[in-house]
């Protein structure tokens, strides 16, 4: 059981009010809301933030510093204006975020052994089954050479330059686990422990990290400020 809405209107309140406030930059608020706050989804059993590390330890060889929940489970709402800021509650994911430089070199150079210098394609993924196809034209050929790329290995790209894994566009047989491990097993082991599904973040560093919350943040202070009852 969770804890009652109130503590999530407290939280939604500090947070647009801090938001708003011009004093505040975008690592203050991500360091305040995302790292010093406690979680939202461990307020009510505490236990399940130590068991979550032991799993992210054993399958990824992580420490207990590397890694945040972010999102609705993090806060007790959503930043997602399309959500309508909706409460945490019992059909939301856990959205985590692991940021070790060595785990994402090491991803990315098995990666680029995986698909033979990303020369290898990839269709879709369990998570996008039928993604979309872009085509292009290398002019330097003739005639025209015609590449197609599709969706999901088009989005993992730009998320890798990005400085991050998304896992949810990882091809099938990539295995993104340590220790022989299975990502399938790892997302069972999460449903049975909290009955939710997961969404993972591998970043390289510090920098990615702060980088891709404070755009999300700053754009979400623009739209405060257009609509100033947004989040009421």
């Amino acid at each position: 059981m969770l804890m009652v809405n109130q503590e999530i209107t407290n939280r939604k309140n500090t947070f647009f009010k801090d938001l708003s406030s011009t004093r505040n930059d975008m690592e203050w608020l991500i360091h305040k809301h995302l790292i010093r706050t406690p979680a939202y989804i461990f307020l009510d059993n505490q236990d399940k933030e130590q068991k979550l590390a032991e799993i992210l330890k054993n399958y990824f060889n992580i420490n207990y510093k590397d890694f945040i929940i972010v999102g609705s489970a993090q806060l007790g709402f959503s930043l997602n204006p399309q959500k309508n800021y909706r409460d945490f509650n019992e059909s939301s994911d856990i959205d985590i975020a692991i940021i070790n430089q060595n785990l994402f070199i090491e991803l990315k150079q098995e990666l680029y052994n995986f698909t033979d210098g990303l020369n290898n394609c990839w269709k879709g993924t369990h998570f996008h089954s039928n993604p979309k196809e872009y085509t292009f034209l290398d002019n330097n050929f003739t005639p025209p050479k015609k590449y197609v790329i599709h969706e999901n290995q088009f989005k993992y790209y730009k998320y890798l330059s990005q400085g991050w894994f998304r896992a949810d566009f990882k091809p099938n047989e990539f295995e993104i686990c340590r220790n022989n491990k299975k990502f399938s097993d790892f997302n069972k082991e999460i449903k049975k422990v909290f009955s939710r599904k997961i969404g993972l973040a591998i970043y390289e560093n510090w920098f990615f990290f702060l980088d891709y919350q404070s755009r999300n943040l700053t754009k979400l202070k623009l739209k405060t400020e257009v609509e100033p009852n947004v989040a009421n």
